[in-house]
């Protein structure tokens, strides 16, 4: 798995340098993810806590 994502990074990478909307795009998708998934973490965590009682 570290290789596929070093592999996915360089390539992500290499598109976003060539193009400045795919760069602004990527950027965007990342931080949303980022976000995202801190809100999952805690929604998740009261769901499964609820299931496990």
């Amino acid at each position: 798995m570290d290789t596929l994502r070093k592999n996915t990074a360089e390539v992500i990478n290499e598109i976003t340098a060539k193009d400045e909307f795919t760069k602004k795009v990527y950027e965007s998708l990342s931080a949303f993810k980022n976000r995202a998934s801190t809100w999952s973490k805690y929604s998740e965590k009261v769901f499964y806590d609820s299931i496990e009682s």
